[in-house]
């Protein structure tokens, strides 16, 4: 192996990534992003940082943060809900949505609730959020969850076009993927002390630009009534 003309080793957060090598300061990486951005800090809990401040994150491993941080780079993106850690946004559906009523991962009293708005019947229990996408294009949907009085959420794509719709369910008592709906990818990552991130990616088709994200209750892991 030849010796290393460049060597860079991610121990401090700012506008500069420092190289060892060379040492003078020539390999030195100068930092730029456009917009605040999230990390998982030494203590477990997600933390905003500022612009053209890079990130070095403590990655969570079942539920556990790991001692050895790195350099967080991703590829650009755009979140389509820009007040996402809100639901007074979203529109309810036997539901009954509260904002700020549980410490959310980041430490704050930010977190939400969902629960059914106990009036009798059966029916689905959901919180949509309306979406403008472009055709032909991937996206993923995501929401940390915490279980409260039922094990199972589904995240479901509505009202698109098949493949994009469809439930795919998450087990929050195990940590689990239950199942995928056709045409989707999931993930579910543990974030300790209950909180879990739940993802479902899903492409659109050629002609749908609008839907809606939505949050469903299930009892079962296989229903959403």
């Amino acid at each position: 192996m030849k010796k290393p003309k460049l060597a860079l080793i991610p121990s401090t957060m700012g506008e500069k990534v420092f190289s060892v090598l060379p040492s003078n300061g020539s390999g030195d990486f100068t930092f730029s992003r456009g917009s605040a951005a999230t990390r998982i800090n030494k203590d477990g809990l997600i933390e905003t940082m500022g612009d053209n401040v890079s990130r070095l994150e403590y990655p969570m491993i079942d539920g556990v943060v790991s001692e050895c941080p790195s350099l967080l780079l991703e590829n650009g993106a755009t979140n389509q809900i820009t007040q996402s850690e809100v639901f007074s946004g979203y529109n309810e559906n036997n539901a009954v949505l509260a904002d700020n009523v549980i410490t959310s991962p980041d430490g704050t009293l930010t977190g939400a609730s969902i629960t059914d708005d106990n009036i009798g019947g059966t029916g689905i229990v959901q919180g949509l959020q309306a979406v403008t996408v472009d055709v032909l294009s991937e996206y993923t949907w995501s929401v940390f969850a915490k279980k409260k009085g039922v094990d199972y959420i589904a995240l479901r794509p509505n009202t698109f076009t098949t493949p994009s719709n469809g439930d795919t369910f998450f087990d929050l008592n195990l940590g689990e993927i239950v199942s995928v709906a056709t045409g989707h990818t999931a993930k579910i990552e543990d974030y300790g002390s209950g909180w879990y991130r739940c993802s479902v990616t899903f492409t659109t088709d050629e002609i749908v630009t609008s839907g809606n994200l939505t949050l469903r209750l299930s009892d079962d892991g296989s229903n959403t009534t």
